[in-house]
């Protein structure tokens, strides 16, 4: 079992954030990363989208710049 914790962000609104974990999980496996790597970033992606007002499609650079100001540590 492994821990995944999250970082502290202003919530604004909730929804689709399970559906941008999941999407960016899917798309991060699919590239072939190690697996705490893709949860990694789909904790990072849902932390991002919650920030703004209604349902939120985060886009590469934007989950690139929260990898970078985050970090994002491979297995």
């Amino acid at each position: 079992m492994a821990h995944f914790p999250t970082h502290k962000v202003d919530v604004y609104d909730v929804s689709g954030a399970g559906d941008t974990a999941m999407a960016v999980l899917a798309k991060k496996m699919a590239d072939g990363l190690p697996l705490a790597t893709c949860i990694k970033s789909a904790n990072l992606a849902a932390a991002f989208v919650v920030t703004k007002p209604t349902t939120y499609a985060i886009n590469a650079d934007e989950l690139k710049e929260m990898e970078e100001k985050y970090g994002r540590e491979t297995e």
